[in-house]
């Protein structure tokens, strides 16, 4: 099904049964932080980046780590680790208390590479960025699992893929967002499911550019956000992890990101100032939110209250910081608003799909931000 929308809205509403209504302030929400302070944090260790230098803060004490390539932190924040450069390119593993896990050697790496990159996964296994399209698996102990090409064969160029997966890696897409055809501009996206060597590709177009691409908690559907250079017009597509077609919507919002709830049945795209969740199946728009003053770096959306939960603040991806950052709660039962500012108002920017929403019954919680920030609105 394909449903094109068009136009904005002026105030923030709720759209429910075919009804505009404003929203009223609510009772409350409470807002809280698991740990004080700027940067990284994983567990009790807190981790500041400057340039290629982390100062590590840690039950075991301080240092300070030097030619830094990379910093990744394991989704479930039970682990860190670092591509470091030297004499040799180097994976160093940690625990939350900052002991040492692994120090392994990356052979056949340049350590001058720029795009040298690190994923860790859940289960302690991690994925390295070897080059601008190589990525290669390893297990527990280092050694190599799967190693995967993702070149597009184009002759124009292309950007540096990334790697988009689950908690575990059961469903891995490698993504290249921008590839050079000729005049025109396009994208690719593969899939690797489980730990098998086999890829195929899910997405492939010559005239489309990818501005998102994200994955549904249980790694089960793909979101895609794509652009026709030149053009207003945004296309947001789902599929499974099969490739299959599920839901398409086409706009002139200026989408540039989305997510899909735990529930798999609601799409929530957003603008810089505007958030929008959509049903999946027919895309009837469950409630859009519009901002005024700070920017919306990301919007979700928690089936089981039938909330919209959006953050915002002013976002510099050269220094990977979000100030004056901010937590809305919108919900759709009590058509009711409630913000509250972060305490201590920094968070670190890892890009939209490094937000990770964990909703609950009665509160939720966010990571992904450097921090863990729980939210409990009142309604």
């Amino acid at each position: 099904m394909m449903i094109r929308y068009t136009g904005w809205m002026a105030l923030i509403c709720l759209m429910a049964g075919g009804w505009n209504m404003d929203i009223v302030q609510a009772q409350q929400i409470d807002v809280t932080s698991l740990q004080n302070g700027s940067g990284e944090w994983v567990g009790d260790t807190r981790l500041q980046r400057s340039g290629d230098m982390i100062r590590v803060e840690s039950p075991r004490g301080e240092e300070v780590l030097a030619t830094v390539a990379d910093l990744s932190i394991s989704p479930n924040r039970q682990f860190w680790g670092v591509i470091q450069r030297g004499h040799s390119v180097r994976v160093r593993l940690f625990d939350q208390d900052g002991s040492p896990l692994l120090d392994h050697e990356l052979d056949f790496v340049d350590g001058a590479d720029e795009t040298l990159a690190l994923y860790l996964l859940d289960n302690g296994t991690y994925v390295v960025r070897d080059n601008v399209a190589n990525f290669t698996r390893h297990d527990l102990d280092g050694s190599i699992g799967v190693r995967h090409s993702n070149f597009s064969g184009a002759t124009g160029g292309e950007r540096p893929s990334y790697l988009v997966s689950d908690r575990f890696g059961l469903t891995s897409l490698y993504v290249v967002p921008d590839i050079q055809y000729g005049e025109n501009r396009g994208s690719m996206v593969r899939l690797l499911k489980g730990y098998g060597e086999a890829s195929e590709t899910i997405h492939e177009s010559r005239d489309r550019t990818l501005l998102h691409v994200g994955l549904s908690p249980d790694g089960r559907q793909v979101l895609m956000i794509q652009e026709m250079p030149g053009m207003d017009e945004r296309i947001v597509e789902l599929v499974d992890r099969f490739g299959n077609l599920i839901q398409t919507i086409e706009s002139e919002e200026p989408w540039i990101g989305g997510a899909v709830d735990e529930s798999g049945n609601v799409i929530t795209l957003f603008t810089t100032s505007r958030v929008q969740s959509f049903r999946v199946g027919d895309a009837e728009r469950l409630g859009s939110s519009t901002v005024r003053g700070e920017e919306v770096f990301y919007g979700g959306y928690c089936s089981s209250r039938e909330e919209m939960v959006i953050l915002t603040g002013s976002v510099d991806e050269s220094s990977a910081r979000i100030t004056g950052a901010e937590i809305q709660v919108v919900s759709l039962r009590a058509r009711s608003l409630v913000r509250e500012p972060v305490p201590g108002g920094t968070l670190t920017w890892n890009g939209s799909t490094g937000v990770n929403l964990n909703c609950g019954e009665t509160r939720h919680e966010i990571n992904g931000v450097g921090r863990t920030i729980r939210v409990q609105p009142t309604f």
